[in-house]
């Protein structure tokens, strides 16, 4: 049901196109040609040369964008399949997390809160905003390890 609440309020974006900050991000940027770009993302910053992010460094982001960009063939349609993907994946890592601190039925709920909240609109929509999915992502990742060390 998680999974559900996670990806039917998103799944509409699967028909949108690069909108916003894609197009620099993702179509504009050159960086992003070729399988060799997995190693150029790490030593650019974020959007390639010429873009609107000057400053920005997102690595693990970029060669997210590399990877499916080389493998998809630049079709939104798969970066639109990522970013629905990984807010599932942290929709579920959110239980995972509240479930170990508390009982079934408000880990669920604050899960569900999670999932559906408007706030994630943009970051689901806007497949350059994942990089704030990847945060919760490994923020959440941190915080089980870290739990798992104090119980061990």
């Amino acid at each position: 049901m998680l999974l559900l609440a996670a990806i039917a309020p998103f799944v509409q974006s699967l028909a949108f196109g690069f909108v916003l900050d894609d197009t620099y991000a993702i179509r504009r940027n050159a960086s992003l040609a070729g399988w060799p770009s997995l190693g150029r993302v790490w030593l650019e910053q974020f959007g390639g040369d010429g873009g609107p992010f000057f400053g920005l460094y997102r690595p693990l982001t970029a060669a997210l964008f590399a990877i499916v960009s080389n493998a998809g063939g630049r079709w939104p349609l798969w970066f639109h399949v990522m970013a629905l993907l990984l807010h599932a994946g942290a929709t579920l890592l959110v239980w995972r997390l509240l479930r170990g601190a508390l009982s079934s039925r408000p880990a669920f709920l604050a899960a569900l809160w999670f999932a559906l909240h408007p706030l994630h609109v943009e970051a689901v929509a806007n497949v350059t905003n994942t990089s704030e999915i990847l945060v919760a992502i490994w923020t959440v990742l941190l915080a089980l390890f870290l739990r798992a060390r104090v119980a061990s």
